[in-house]
């Protein structure tokens, strides 16, 4: 299952500054938008310390229940 993210406004000073955006019903500032954004739109995951037997197929199994998994390996 996949969460759903839902941005309902910004709030801007004068000369069009991002100030705040509205974020699931909850006001955060422009830093934590943007490090909100990057988590977002991130695919890729590194996974380190497995042994060197590991299939993909293995990997796919137990990373599923998180959600789709688009390519692996």
């Amino acid at each position: 299952m996949q969460t759903a993210h839902v941005y309902t406004g910004s709030k801007r000073r004068h000369d069009g500054v991002v100030l705040s955006h509205n974020y699931n019903d909850s006001t955060v500032n422009q830093a934590v938008y943007e490090q909100l954004q990057a988590l977002i739109r991130t695919k890729k995951i590194f996974v380190g310390g497995l042994p060197q037997n590991t299939k993909e197929e293995d990997l796919v199994n137990f990373f599923s229940q998180y959600g789709a998994i688009p390519c692996a390996g």
